[in-house]
């Protein structure tokens, strides 16, 4: 020992060399995770500015903490693997064997975790459901109260909290996603069958103006769909014209009217009453078609059912 230390002292270039090396490969490694800490940062503040565009809030809130988190650990491991390589002399390819090894084993015991957390994110993404929604799933009915990466909580009709863990959600049937909005009103008419803009049941008498009922529904779809292309240009509502039904009421002296409209996505729902009815009015007074009593109705069904 004391002859090392001597020779050492002796020649002071060897261990001068030996400090610089590992002062160099210090500093390479403080290099390494200062720049993958700004890379880290960087690419979160991307992903705030671009990727996060295109999620809704209650995906924001949920998918953002996740997404922040796999990109700092994807760009931590890989500075971590270059410190581990050029500043200790490890082999990067046994590290990532290892590591490849490791994280195999923990997938295994961590399968029912995983699945729940994969089912999570695949719901918020394909946004299957939303907080408020009432949904089936799992052969529970009930309420959405809070989607989480690992479960899903029901308010039933009974009042009880539900939590189903996302992995046994399974099909999603889900009551709230209507966007077809049905306008129906009574209207003075004689005794004619029905029409619609798909089929004409001919021989009926005609409608307020002289006009036959099928007439009447041709000239209602020609002017709905030139009102719905001005509320889009005006940027009001953007929805496009399903059809128009023409239904008398025997011995009513009524006639029932449909007029289906799909909106764009729900958000457009709000937008029904204030901007919707109002301009239909309109049309209706331009064609000379009176609402019995001034009543329009408005219930939303979901596409499947926009022609029934």
């Amino acid at each position: 020992m004391e002859t090392t230390a001597s020779t050492w002292l002796q020649q002071p270039g060897a261990w001068l060399d030996v400090l610089g090396q590992v002062l160099w490969r210090v500093a390479l490694a403080v290099v390494i995770a200062a720049g993958a800490k700004i890379a880290s940062d960087l690419a979160i503040r991307l992903f705030d500015r671009l990727g996060a565009r295109p999620l809704r809030s209650r995906q924001r809130e949920v998918l953002g903490p996740l997404f922040r988190g796999f990109i700092r650990y994807a760009i931590y491991t890989l500075a971590a693997l270059l410190i581990l390589n050029k500043s200790l002399g490890l082999s990067t390819a046994s590290l990532i064997t290892a590591t490849g090894i490791l994280g195999l084993a923990v997938s295994f015991g961590l399968q029912g975790f995983v699945r729940d957390v994969v089912t999570g994110i695949s719901l918020l993404m394909e946004d299957a459901l939303a907080p408020g929604d009432l949904v089936e799933i799992a052969g529970q009915t009930g309420v959405v109260e809070e989607i989480g990466l690992r479960s899903t909580r029901l308010r039933d009709a009974q009042g009880e909290l539900r939590v189903i863990p996302n992995g046994n959600i399974g099909p999603v049937v889900n009551y709230s996603r209507r966007r077809v909005a049905a306008i129906t009103f009574f209207t003075p008419a004689g005794g004619g069958a029905a029409a619609s803009g798909e089929a004409t049941a001919g021989g009926g008498e005609a409608t307020p103006g002289g006009r036959e009922p099928a007439e009447l529904v041709r000239a209602l779809e020609e002017a709905l769909r030139g009102l719905l292309e001005e509320l889009w240009r005006a940027r009001a509502l953007a929805a496009r014209l399903v059809g128009v039904q023409w239904a008398p009421l025997t011995g009513a002296g009524l006639a029932l009217v449909t007029l289906r409209v799909s909106l764009e996505d729900l958000h457009q729902r709000v937008l029904v009453e204030p901007v919707l009815l109002p301009a239909v009015r309109s049309v209706l007074a331009r064609l000379g078609l009176e609402a019995h009593e001034g009543r329009l109705t408005v219930r939303f069904e979901g596409d499947g059912a926009a022609n029934g």
